[in-house]
């Protein structure tokens, strides 16, 4: 691989990581061009780690030295003792705050918005009944389910709305673009990849009554994926300033996956670079790795992250440009990507040539609003 080809960031283009010469950090990343996560173009360079953080290079006391190292080789760790380390938990934090329609603008809500690069948004299955009827958690949502006159009163919201609830079905097109992504235990897992129409026609039901029947069946949720978003708007949004880049889905497992999912939750990072940055130059790529760390750090208050600088977390992806590529499908969700051989969490390599090192150093991050208990 051409070091000229490579990079490296917060989300990082790096060729490959090498062993130091002298005993002075854990980690050094050399051979590639670093972006910073701020947006600014990337430069050649190299990257020291000393224990879960960026450090300097005590030999001309700069973080990263503009010349690229031609070398490739395996990742391996520098010989050093270590510095004992505190006990590290599992990786954490999360935002949800996304809106919903309309012309987002630039006020203060907007400017908390992230994007995910796809036509299907992706929740349970109760979100295409009135809220109003889930008062109260599951069990009594699905008592109310079952209650003739409720339901009746339900099936007309359906159709006409209920004030304080966004018709997502409406928004998706209709019944045929709301797709049953995965069935709880004891479900009918031959619905998953079938749309609510489709299974309605089957069973010989209103799309209304199949939903209601469908989720008062069970108290844990249906996924299900909603179409309803068009490729020129997923476009637009990706270019309003204050939009991050977030997956809205939770680390998943080929291994342990159940029911289709959502693509989202393997592809969305590398869909970014390899769709819209190298393919459709919709964005730069300083700034689509602007809008997957420093940006959406900033915006969660989150200290110490987002940004490849000396004292930062080292947290580091190794990608190569010409390579990074996700396989994730609606048809088949549960793909890794291409393209990225080596990932560091708090300096310690979990991703090593493109497999999981069993490594699970995460932390626990918290908001500006915790406090301690």
């Amino acid at each position: 691989m051409s070091a000229q080809r490579c990079l490296i960031a917060v989300l990082a283009l790096v060729p490959s990581l090498f062993s130091v010469p002298q005993p002075a950090y854990d980690v050094l990343i050399q051979g590639g061009r670093v972006l910073d996560g701020a947006g600014n173009p990337w430069v050649a360079a190299s990257v020291a780690i000393s224990g879960d953080r960026v450090a300097r290079d005590r030999r001309d006391r700069l973080l990263c030295r503009a010349r690229v190292y031609r070398h490739d080789g395996p990742v391996r760790r520098a010989a050093r003792r270590r510095r004992p380390r505190r006990e590290q938990g599992a990786p954490g934090g999360y935002d949800r705050d996304r809106g919903r329609g309309g012309d987002p603008g630039p006020g203060r809500a907007a400017r908390r918005l992230f994007q995910y690069a796809y036509t299907a948004g992706g929740t349970g299955l109760e979100a295409c009944i009135p809220a109003w009827a889930a008062e109260g958690g599951p069990a009594e949502r699905n008592k109310r389910l079952k209650d003739p006159e409720i339901r009746k009163r339900l099936k007309r919201e359906m159709k006409t709305g209920s004030f304080g609830w966004w018709n997502i079905v409406e928004a998706s097109g209709g019944w045929k673009n709301v797709v049953i992504a995965a069935m709880p235990q004891g479900g009918e897992k031959r619905y998953e990849g079938m749309s609510i129409a489709d299974i309605a026609r089957e069973l010989r039901k209103s799309p209304e009554d199949t939903v209601l029947d469908l989720v008062s069946s069970f108290e844990t949720r249906i996924s299900a994926l909603y179409f309803m978003m068009h490729e020129d708007d997923v476009r637009a949004a990706m270019q309003f300033p204050w939009v991050s880049v977030g997956s809205d889905a939770a680390a998943g497992s080929r291994e342990t996956a159940r029911g289709k999912g959502h693509p989202r939750a393997y592809g969305n990072f590398p869909r970014v670079i390899a769709r819209y940055v190298r393919e459709l130059h919709i964005l730069t790529l300083e700034n689509a790795v602007r809008r997957m760390t420093s940006l959406p750090a900033g915006k969660l208050h989150i200290a110490g992250r987002g940004l490849l600088r000396e004292g930062s977390y080292a947290d580091v992806v190794v990608f190569d440009f010409d390579k990074i590529e996700d396989t994730a499908t609606y048809a088949d969700p549960h793909q890794y990507p291409r393209g990225i051989p080596y990932v560091l969490v708090n300096g310690h390599l979990v991703i090593d040539r493109g497999e999981h090192t069993g490594s699970r150093p995460g932390k626990i991050i918290y908001g500006p609003g915790h406090t301690g208990r």
